[in-house]
């Protein structure tokens, strides 16, 4: 990254992640404490999410080349790439009175991570959520290993 001049060249990558995640740990610790959003979306302002659409997996025979390139970037990235993701495996969505195979219609306008033994228990979990009585579909995915 400080080759591509995307940092000083006093920057350390290692402290800004370290920086990034205190932030929002503190964002959420403040938000409790004062009972205000405020200190959240201030740290959510300097947080990062990427998702990736379209596509899809590569073919099986492509599998290990697209593994090798991805290694490649998330090198490149050092430790400005404070967590590489994953891929998307099965997924299902939520909606009021239902829950279809498949993704959600739409651009994603949020997320959410939660702990669960499998995709139907996550399900369960997340059926009486808010979003869905003001309209809104969950996708529930589960993540997969890569190739």
């Amino acid at each position: 990254m400080r080759d591509r001049g995307q940092l000083v060249p006093a920057a350390d990558p290692g402290q800004l992640a370290t920086a990034m995640l205190a932030a929002l740990q503190g964002g959420l610790l403040l938000a409790q404490i004062e009972r205000s959003v405020r200190p959240l979306a201030a740290a959510l302002d300097v947080m990062i999410l990427i998702t990736y659409h379209g596509a899809g997996g590569p073919a099986p025979e492509e599998a290990q080349q697209a593994m090798a390139a991805f290694t490649a970037w998330a090198s490149s990235a050092g430790e400005a790439l404070a967590d590489p993701g994953a891929p998307l495996g099965p997924v299902k969505t939520v909606s009021a009175g239902s829950v279809s195979d498949g993704p959600a219609d739409g651009p994603a306008n949020g997320y959410s991570i939660v702990p669960a033994a499998d995709l139907d228990r996550a399900v369960d979990l997340v059926k009486n959520h808010p979003f869905i009585s003001r309209g809104g579909s969950l996708q529930v995915s589960t993540a997969a290993l890569p190739g």
